[in-house]
């Protein structure tokens, strides 16, 4: 792959669905979601949305007009949409425009974490496939990922961001890769929706393959919550209209401390995990619109772990020393590590433990510190020294 994911066409055929497009436009008939004309919003200001459409191979002309259909339905309630669309989908265009967005769309690829493709890289990972220049061939994608995000973008508060048709995003594999872990989809979920949440946004939606139009009537014209929205079932029997409920999970976001995870497995589906939805659950379409009270505040991001605290250290006869310490939350899966130094250098890496045990190799008074990293390398300054006299 190296930074290309392929295609995920082939997963569409593998589900013998028919088009996105006509999806869209079935549901659009059949649920009566098209907006007339200019139609109120229940808001006393004009929300804005913006409509990303990425290279995506083959995929490309199809999320094209899925991302037009949206933007006609939004502009038909009255908002101010921007369009930041393929071939000129590029980083600079993104940020041209994404600010102060109170709805942000993304249809493209996703390149997510857990992968077959280490190591865990947030500048490239968890976040948007973008062309590298204005012009670009449909092929030729250029990742920014988490890290870029939560430096970058400035939501409106209580934004909601869609991550539409993209793998991993809803706990999904690439195409012809399988199935994943529970564990795994889990770590998917929460890790790609992670940077929007520190943006500023109170809900990331991530659907594989259905489409973000009821989801736009519902926010635009009730006061359900995220989670009541997320639930509403679709008005056909397939379930790419809408809540599929046949083994759904919440979860607490290990990413973005205080948002909560659910995640709508389709067990008859050859991927699974097609629907999740992460973040503040309990907003409503009303504090989305600021027509009622209730923003989302996400916490700052932890650019390092903080230094370890607690440290203690005692010898034993026998030039044995053990050492215990503080644990270190990191909001990252797998939790942090721990390196041990002795004298000022490194002697040991601890992982799932907060002790140690030393034996130096002769007596004498050792000094003792301890680090923190967490998975993606960030290290904490060192802890408080600790000196000892070692035993014979």
């Amino acid at each position: 792959m190296g930074l290309k994911e392929p295609a995920n066409l082939s997963r569409r055929n593998a589900h013998g669905v028919v088009a996105v497009a006509a999806l869209v436009a079935a549901l659009l008939t059949t649920t009566g979601l098209a907006a007339p004309p200019n139609a109120a919003v229940a808001s006393s200001v004009r929300l804005k949305a913006v409509i990303i459409v990425g290279p995506t191979h083959d995929l490309t002309a199809q999320n094209l007009d899925d991302g037009e259909q949206l933007a006609e339905a939004a502009e038909g309630y009255g908002m101010d949409v921007r369009r930041v669309l393929f071939p000129n989908a590029t980083w600079a265009n993104v940020l041209a425009n994404v600010q102060g967005a109170n709805l942000v769309i993304y249809l493209g690829h996703g390149y997510g974490w857990p992968s077959p493709y280490p190591p865990f890289r947030e500048k490239f990972q968890n976040g948007v496939g973008l062309d590298p220049y204005a012009g670009a061939s449909r092929s030729d994608v250029d990742y920014h990922g988490g890290k870029q995000i939560r430096d970058n973008w400035h939501l409106a508060p209580n934004a909601v961001v869609f991550l539409g048709h993209l793998c991993y995003a809803a706990g999904q594999s690439e195409s012809g890769m399988g199935v994943p872990a529970w564990s795994i989809a889990q770590q998917r979920v929460d890790n790609m929706a992670s940077a929007y949440l520190y943006a500023g946004a109170g809900a990331v939606f991530a659907f594989s393959l259905q489409s973000f139009q009821k989801t736009v009537q519902l926010l635009l014209t009730t006061d359900q919550t995220v989670d009541q929205i997320f639930r509403t079932p679709g008005t056909q029997s397939h379930s790419y209209y809408g809540w599929i409920g046949s083994d759904p999970r919440y979860f607490d976001s290990v990413r973005t401390p205080g948002a909560r995870n659910l995640i709508d497995p389709d067990l008859s589906s050859a991927a699974v995990y097609e629907r999740a939805v992460t973040g503040n659950l309990l907003m409503t379409g009303g504090q989305w619109r600021g027509d009622e009270a209730g923003a989302w505040s996400a916490p700052a991001f932890q650019s390092s772990p903080p230094t370890p605290q607690g440290l203690a250290v005692k010898a034993y006869a026998g030039r044995v020393v053990k050492l215990t310490w503080e644990s270190v939350s990191v909001n990252y899966f797998g939790g942090a590590t721990y390196n041990v130094f002795r004298n000022g250098k490194a002697i040991a890496k601890v992982g799932g433990a907060t002790s140690f045990t030393d034996r130096p190799p002769k007596t004498g008074i050792y000094r003792y510190q301890v680090r923190a990293l967490d998975p993606v390398r960030a290290k904490s300054p060192l802890s408080t020294l600790m000196s000892v006299q070692v035993l014979p």
